[in-house]
């Protein structure tokens, strides 16, 4: 009897034994923090209409909940944050961001700004507005950066007075000029050597290249200054066709010392097919080739026509590293 009551104990300490055992430890599992998430812009059309003078005006809108970067505003090159029209699926052009906000009222969220274009219309038209065609921005939403609207240009109302009778006619609207600008102030832009090559720049935004050749990128500063031009235009774009300068919306005028330059009468230029590819000549004189783009040629035409350019002018022929037209 004792030896059992003795086992017996001896069985219950063993058990008692396990349950005073050190417990044992599982590994810490480890807190991982989310990562930090930045908030993004989200530009939106919010409107397209017609002004008083029957041009395109696009409203848009950052959504937001983030505020856009400084860079829209800071860096200036062709491919910049912007607005580009299409109409009747034809490419028109547009504005950049820093140009028509410069208060920056887009870079909050909840901002609006309005882009102001030179497009007119008259007849029904379909105007397609894209925002940030080059992607420059990160947003939240792409999405909403395509809006198409017909539009039509009012016309004057019909009055008819009792005595005499008397209709006044519609208002004839003339369509303007399709332009693709960018300006600069002619004020601020530098001959600069960047990465070896020479460069007429303005601030951060490179707007000419001429390679090693420093001669040249001196003598063109030299003619923005004479003339005090203050954009650059394209037909075409991303890659031109045709490009000129303006100063203040004119064409530059009057002779440049020492310029080479070809003159002809805009009276007498005809846009021309010439084996298969579209040109622009005066008489046997071929000024401008197109290839196959009919449409590009025409816009050069009537832009040629608008400011009355009568010289073609280059700096460094026969492969010239810069070309303009003046009156």
């Amino acid at each position: 009897m004792s030896v059992l009551l003795s086992g017996f104990l001896v069985s219950i300490f063993s058990v008692a034994s396990v349950s005073f055992a050190e417990p044992h430890r599982f590994p810490v599992r480890e807190l991982h923090r989310p990562p930090l998430f930045r908030h993004l812009p989200d530009l939106a059309v919010e409107e397209i209409r017609l002004n008083s003078d029957c041009r395109v005006v696009v409203k848009i809108r950052n959504n937001g909940p983030g505020r856009l970067p400084d860079e829209v505003w800071s860096v200036h090159k062709p491919k910049s944050a912007g607005i580009y029209l299409s109409i009747d699926g034809r490419k028109w052009g547009g504005g950049t961001i820093w140009g028509f906000d410069g208060a920056r009222a887009l870079q909050a969220p909840g901002g609006t700004a309005e882009y102001i274009s030179n497009l007119t219309v008259s007849g029904p038209s379909t105007i397609k507005v894209e925002i940030d065609l080059w992607n420059v921005v990160a947003e939240s939403n792409k999405a909403n950066n395509i809006a198409t609207k017909t539009l039509r240009c009012g016309v004057l109302p019909v009055l008819v007075p009792t005595h005499p009778v008397r209709v006044i006619p519609p208002l004839r609207v003339i369509p303007s000029v399709n332009e693709d600008c960018i300006s600069f102030n002619p004020a601020t832009i530098e001959v600069k050597e960047i990465g070896g090559n020479w460069k007429i720049v303005d601030g951060s935004h490179w707007m000419f290249d001429f390679g090693s050749n420093k001669a040249e990128a001196e003598k063109v500063f030299s003619i923005i200054r004479y003339y005090r031009m203050n954009s650059i235009c394209y037909v075409g774009r991303p890659d031109p066709s045709f490009t000129y300068m303006l100063a203040s919306g004119s064409a530059p005028a009057g002779a440049f010392p020492g310029e080479d330059a070809i003159s002809f009468n805009p009276a007498t230029i005809e846009v021309k097919e010439i084996g298969g590819r579209w040109k622009i000549v005066d008489g046997s004189h071929l000024m401008f080739d197109f290839g196959t783009q009919k449409a590009e040629a025409e816009t050069a035409f009537a832009i040629i026509k608008k400011y009355g350019f009568r010289y073609s002018c280059f700096v460094g022929r026969p492969d010239p590293s810069f070309n303009y037209m003046r009156k």
